[in-house]
């Protein structure tokens, strides 16, 4: 991750309000999430892309999603281990993502270290963790971003990248960890789509 260390960062999440057009400033590193860079419309290859193992194969999006990992591909692909027992695809994520170098986030590196920021947690999956999203905002700023900006987060149903709306299982907690990051004055930027609206950092 020394590839973010003081670096401006452009974080890319895959929900719904993201529409697929991105102008980036010279210097940022682009940072995608899951399958989030399969909704680019201009051929922008992310630097470094976080792929959690679950989601090819959660139920609903995950098999959409499994079917359009053959098109993605980074510079340097961030594995993070899921749930266990929906985890049994990432040997197929690495067969089928197309990248120069990779690094593996076990569950246990995973959840310690959402403990140490957030506290206890009720589980490893669902709503009881942030999304893969909300956990790259985290990583990142742990290992010395300098800012993040931030497009395609949304705390409503939805995945940019499929023709689907699938239902986002991590609503709640990541409404809380954005109003960890406005209360504790974080240097992350952006706008987060909600049911009502929506709400900036």
């Amino acid at each position: 991750m020394s590839l973010v260390k003081g670096r401006e960062i452009r974080l890319l999440g895959s929900a719904p309000s993201f529409h697929g057009s991105l102008e980036m400033k010279e210097h940022e590193v682009l940072v995608c999430v899951n399958g989030a860079a399969l909704a680019l419309k201009d051929p922008i290859v992310p630097r470094i892309t976080f792929m959690n193992t679950s989601i090819a194969a959660a139920k609903g999006a995950g098999l959409e999603t499994y079917r359009s990992l053959g098109r993605l591909k980074t510079d340097h692909l961030i594995i993070i281990e899921g749930s266990p027992d929906l985890s049994e695809r990432w040997i197929s994520i690495l067969e089928r993502a197309s990248y120069n170098s990779f690094d593996f986030y076990s569950l246990e590196m995973r959840m310690e270290f959402m403990k140490k920021l957030l506290g206890p947690l009720k589980g490893v999956q669902g709503d009881h963790v942030p999304s893969t999203g909300v956990f790259a905002i985290l990583a990142l700023l742990a290992q010395g971003a300098k800012s993040i900006r931030l497009n395609g987060f949304s705390l409503v149903d939805g995945h940019s990248y499929l023709n689907r709306s699938f239902r986002r299982h991590h609503i709640e907690m990541d409404r809380h960890v954005f109003e960890l990051v406005q209360r504790k004055g974080l240097p992350v930027s952006g706008t987060i789509e909600i049911e009502s609206g929506e709400i900036s950092l």
